[in-house]
């Protein structure tokens, strides 16, 4: 059977990689089980010391599209909110493992895609990469923690620009609205990330993961709250009649 997630190991590096490219790594039901098993995988490992440092990709032309919403579409509210909270156990269980993240990121990240690389703790993009949260405009918002994690690192304004507009924007500007560490041309990308990640995977592990427990854990408290609201605010939209329509209006055009 293929595998829509796979994980390959190279010494202390732990590549995370999303398989799916025909449907450009679109978030369904089965993939979010297959990558919640790896990342349990890697969790272990990383807890055993044979792993220092986790990637995450996607094969092929993008990162990750979003949520499958060709799936979706037939879905009912209960199905559709499940499925929130699945791809959101996903990047919870992203921000939970026991060593450093690396997004690496090229072609397209939208929705619960970025969701996932807002997650890992450091994000590296190609220049040309389309980023973007358009969920606003099927009526709903990103309930995989999205919001939460977005205000954190480019502060209320910008993320309130991105996420009620639903704009798309390159990899070289997300740089700039400190979205992601740094960008550079797609054909450098995968070279340069691995780069990174060998550094960090040089350092002592136990420092290394006690600043990353000292970073994480500023205002966890009021970033928890802000979770547990954001997922009863999604559940109550995918009751929505007009979102469902939409939803399944899109899927319809692909």
């Amino acid at each position: 059977m293929m595998r829509l997630v796979k994980v390959e190991n190279a010494g202390f590096i732990a590549r995370i990689i999303l398989d799916r490219p025909a449907a450009h790594n679109a978030l369904s039901l089965k993939m979010c089980q297959e990558m919640l098993a790896a990342l349990e995988d890697v969790s272990q490992s990383a807890a055993s010391g044979s792993v220092r440092i986790a990637t995450l990709e996607g094969r092929g032309a993008s990162f990750c599209a979003r949520a499958d919403l060709k799936e979706r579409a037939g879905m009912t509210p209960d199905e559709m909110s499940a499925h929130s909270r699945l791809i959101a156990r996903c990047a919870d269980k992203v921000a939970e493992l026991p060593c450093p993240t690396l997004a690496v990121i090229e072609g397209s990240a939208l929705g619960g895609g970025l969701e996932l690389a807002l997650a890992c703790d450091l994000r590296v993009v190609a220049e040309d990469t389309v980023l973007g949260f358009p969920e606003i405009t099927f009526g709903f918002f990103p309930g995989a923690g999205g919001p939460v994690r977005l205000v954190r690192l480019v502060g209320h304004a910008i993320a309130t620009d991105l996420l009620m507009t639903g704009r798309q924007f390159s990899g070289a500007e997300a740089v700039a609205l400190r979205l992601a560490h740094t960008a550079m041309p797609a054909a450098e990308l995968p070279a340069n990330a691995m780069k990174i990640a060998e550094r960090i995977a040089l350092f002592p592990p136990r420092g290394v993961n006690a600043l990353r427990a000292l970073l994480r854990d500023l205002d966890k408290a009021q970033v928890e709250h802000a979770m547990r609201l954001a997922r009863q605010l999604r559940d109550e939209l995918n009751e929505d009649v007009m979102v469902a329509e939409r939803v399944r209006g899109f899927a319809g055009r692909k």
